[in-house]
Parts: C-alpha cells; sequence; structure tokens
C-alpha cells in the first residue's frame, strides 16, 4: 500500500449543475469532507462550494483542452480492471467511469472514476452523489485470463448402493 501523501494540489475543472465551468487547483483530500469542496481558483482565491451545486470535478492536466461532448461514455469494453459504471443525472447526462475494485479507496460523498479516453485531458473525474440520479454497474472487467474456476466437486452417485 501507497503511505506517501497526495501532491497538495491538482489541476480541475470543476462542472457546477448550472453548466458553469471553474478552473482551479483542488487537494485530493478535500474529497474527504462531507459538506463543501474547497477550490482554490486561477487567482488564488478559495472558493467553497457545497456539494449540491457539483456536477463533476474533472482531474485534467491542460485547462484549455475542451471537456468531451455528452454523453461520456465508452465506445466499446474498456481494458481497464475493475467496476465499470454508468452514472446517470437528472438533467440527462451520462458519464461511464472504471471504479477500482478495491473498496479501500472510496468516498461518502461520490465516485471518483477513471473516465473514458475522450480525446480530452481528463485523467480522473469525481462526481458527488448529491448530483447522480441512478448509478449502474454495467460490468466486471477482470484482469486479462482472469481466475480460472475449480471444477465442481464430485457429487456421490445417486444409484450406487
Amino acid at each position: 500500500m501507497n503511505t506517501r501523501p497526495a501532491s497538495t494540489h491538482k489541476k480541475v475543472l470543476l462542472e457546477t449543475r448550472s453548466g458553469e465551468l471553474r478552473r482551479g487547483f483542488l487537494n485530493p483530500r478535500a474529497l474527504e469532507n462531507d459538506s463543501t469542496l474547497e477550490l482554490l481558483d486561477e487567482s488564488s482565491g478559495l472558493q467553497s462550494l457545497p456539494w449540491s451545486e457539483v456536477h463533476a470535478v474533472w482531474f485534467v492536466s491542460d485547462w484549455d483542452l475542451p471537456l468531451p461532448d455528452r454523453p461520456r461514455v465508452f465506445a466499446r469494453r474498456p481494458r481497464l480492471q475493475g467496476l465499470w459504471i454508468r452514472l446517470s443525472f437528472p438533467d440527462g447526462d451520462i458519464i461511464e467511469g472504471i471504479l477500482p475494485n478495491n473498496l479501500l479507496p472510496t468516498y461518502a460523498v461520490g465516485f471518483l472514476l477513471t473516465p473514458p479516453p475522450l480525446g480530452g485531458s481528463p485523467t480522473r473525474v469525481f462526481v458527488p452523489r448529491s448530483a447522480v440520479a441512478d448509478a449502474r454497474i454495467v460490468g466486471v472487467i477482470s484482469p486479462p485470463g482472469g481466475r480460472r474456476s475449480l471444477p465442481p466437486p464430485p457429487q456421490p452417485g445417486l444409484f450406487s448402493d
């Protein structure tokens, strides 16, 4: 397990429920805060938003690359290991992504997904639970080769003496 602390702040595009995009920096530990999200904007001002106003937080490498068009879904079965989920929003938006097949890095406030590679720069997306209308598991992606199942145990003979 990695015990090193995460880098202090990551570059993000925050998408509000009203459709506004805000550029800023976010400490990944802020995702553990139950009530609000604290975003450090480009002018070093601290903005505090309630989770109910947040649609998605896109972790990006470059602010100038556009976010992918909606819906944001995989074109074919992903190759990453984990749970392939589809999140639907009240406004009709859909975001698909891969959740790690591990319960340790979960957040009470929302879902941290690896989004589909849609030509933009997002490497991760965090979606608060309050923004989601429906969440469905599309599939479980296992490692290549997968685990081999054991043969069934022999059954006792039904007609033997």
